[in-house]
């Protein structure tokens, strides 16, 4: 008897903690967002701070995610022929994954910058006499509206003026003003530099030690939560990995190679500033759906500036290109990782573009491809469970359910599901009729 009077007390004093808990709890939440929205500002600047010191250790991150699967692929490569050395493989595999990785970024600063400067330096020091030709031309062509072309000529008139007068009256009396900005931009630059190098250390220690971070990671999955949500979780993340690494460095692949194909037929073309055009189209590759057309304008613009016979030849060209891109090389590359169609692609770069940039309109299409895989897998576990047909198809036509049978009624078939209804009505009626008639006998 005592001891199921002391085991109540005990029961009745954890129902009081618990209340106690989350009532404390609750209260504390309150005054945190309380505290987030009356403080913004300083909220913010804190956050900003603790990213900013952390910076070095985002790139690592970032490097060491976009090599892994390299250096993955030299491991299996060295295993086979350095067994039972796992540490010296893992050495060679990393490193040979950073020579790859160095080999193409001294490449690229040793070809492409040196020419993609002598392009920039040559397109704005000939740019004036190239629009002086560019309406010379426009002049000298039967266009058959005048108007248009005096209000072209005009305007580039006027906006060189403005040019002009812009850098007499703000830029020179501000010159030791400008003096300080670059200063802090060459700090700055200094301080990215440092970051990145940083970065590369820290990716080394990422890569070196991959498996024991990805365990310990697992390992604090399944401490903290049950074990039907821990493998919720790890399912969730290695899909995310599957999608993120396949997305993001299939776009990087098919934009290189993009970027190569452009450089090399353009220069057989004959097009002007080849580099810079290749280099413009290969970047803005990298943005799904936008990026072509993105890129495409400048470019067109640099070309038909002066030439505009070989603009409307690039403009063909451009388009050659992404069918040769999206039906060919796109495919076999990326091919079918996201699975969303063309409108959430849009939505997905919409979004996440105007909310973190650049960088949004790259992560959106994986992040929201992730979300909807997520999304339709919990939907179609939820029909399934109410024995009702997952196929997107089968709720084209359907007009509603029987709630008795569970059977689907669909629009060819509402006509007769109404005659139906109304030959069971009458039928009940008579047969109502008839009962009450006996009835009365």
């Amino acid at each position: 008897m005592e001891n199921q009077n002391h085991d109540e007390e005990r029961l009745k004093y954890k129902r009081y903690a618990a209340v106690g808990l989350t009532v404390f709890i609750v209260f504390a939440s309150c005054m945190l967002f309380f505290f987030f929205i009356y403080r913004y500002d300083a909220v913010k600047s804190a956050v900003k701070t603790v990213l900013d010191s952390l910076s070095s250790v985002f790139i690592g991150f970032i490097i060491a995610y976009l090599l892994r699967p390299l250096a993955k692929r030299f491991e299996r490569l060295f295993g086979k022929k350095i067994k039972k050395k796992i540490v010296v493989s893992r050495a060679l595999s990393v490193a040979s994954a950073y020579l790859v990785f160095i080999i193409i970024f001294s490449v690229f600063l040793w070809l492409v910058i040196p020419s993609l400067l002598s392009s920039i330096n040559s397109f704005v020091s000939s740019a004036p006499s190239e629009v002086e030709r560019f309406v010379a031309w426009l002049e000298n062509t039967q266009i058959g509206d005048t108007a248009i072309i005096d209000l072209i000529e005009e305007t580039l008139t006027d906006g060189s003026e403005t040019l002009i007068d812009w850098l007499k009256s703000t830029i020179i009396p501000e010159v030791t003003n400008y003096v300080t900005v670059v200063t802090s931009s060459v700090v700055i630059v200094v301080g990215i530099i440092f970051d990145f190098f940083v970065g590369l250390i820290v990716s080394i220690y990422l890569l070196m030690s991959a498996e024991k971070f990805i365990g310990q990671s697992k390992k604090v999955v399944y401490a903290v939560f049950p074990t039907r949500a821990a493998n919720t979780i790890i399912s969730v993340a290695r899909r995310a990995n599957k999608l993120f690494i396949g997305f993001i460095g299939g776009r990087l692949i098919d934009s290189a190679i993009v970027g190569v194909i452009s450089y090399f037929v353009m220069l057989l073309l004959g097009f002007p500033d080849t580099m810079l055009l290749a280099v413009i189209i290969g970047v803005t590759n990298i943005l799904p759906f936008f990026g072509p057309f993105i890129g495409a304008v400048p470019c067109f613009l640099i070309v038909a500036i002066q030439n505009p016979l070989d603009g409307i030849w690039f403009l063909i060209f451009i388009l050659v290109l992404q069918q040769i891109d999206g039906n060919i090389i796109g495919p076999r590359i990326v091919g079918g990782s996201t699975g969303l169609s063309s409108f959430w692609v849009i939505f997905a770069i919409l979004f996440f573009g105007g909310i973190w940039g650049f960088a949004g309109m790259i992560l959106g299409v994986p992040i929201t491809a992730l979300a909807y895989s997520l999304i339709s897998e919990a939907l179609a576990h939820r029909l399934e469970k109410k024995k009702m047909s997952v196929s997107t198809s089968d709720y084209v036509n359907l007009v509603s359910v029987n709630e008795e049978n569970g059977e689907p009624i669909y629009e060819d078939e509402g006509e007769n599901v109404k005659d139906i209804d109304a030959n069971d009505t009458a039928k009940k009626e008579t047969q109502s009729e008839d009962t009450g008639e006996e009835g009365v006998k």
